[in-house]
């Protein structure tokens, strides 16, 4: 049988004879594959690019709901600054505030602050602790005064 022809098998099919097969075999070798398969290539590369846009998809989806959280955080932080910037305009906090400067020996602080409080807030019932406490403090300036005063004129008297 030459090579070009084809016999019928016992099954009723075409077949090609031995020779002619194994031609076909050695032309269509693709990748060391009997025969070229496409679609074991094409079908994963279109699952692959799926899975990548979808990936894309699914970072862009948090990216924009993370860029949302921040804008809500940044107004939060806004109204938060407002009101710890109220809170600190009490009668309270500037005492403390003055307690502290005192206890610090940072006598012109503490009699800013209990000033603050006699003056902003002349109702308060802090009035008369800033009061007394104004009055050390005052009492202690001038005493740091004398002070310096007294250590000058010791320093101009040696020379």
């Amino acid at each position: 049988m030459p090579i070009g022809s084809c016999a019928r098998t016992r099954y009723g099919v075409l077949q090609y004879p031995k020779a002619a097969r194994q031609a076909i075999r050695k032309r269509a070798n693709w990748l060391g594959r009997k025969t070229m398969k496409p679609h074991l290539v094409i079908i994963p590369a279109f699952v692959l690019i799926g899975m990548l846009v979808s990936v894309v998809v699914w970072q862009a989806g948090a990216l924009a709901h993370v860029a949302q959280s921040l804008a809500t955080e940044q107004m939060r932080n806004v109204e938060l600054q407002t009101e710890v910037a109220r809170l600190k305009e009490t009668a309270g906090y500037f005492l403390q505030r003055g307690v502290e400067m005192q206890s610090a020996r940072n006598l012109t602080e503490a009699k800013a602050a209990f000033e603050a409080v006699i003056n902003k807030f002349p109702a308060s019932d802090v009035r008369r602790t800033a009061q007394q406490r104004l009055a050390i403090v005052n009492a202690q300036l001038a005493q740091a005064e004398a002070k310096k005063v007294a250590e000058e004129r010791r320093k101009q008297g040696q020379q």
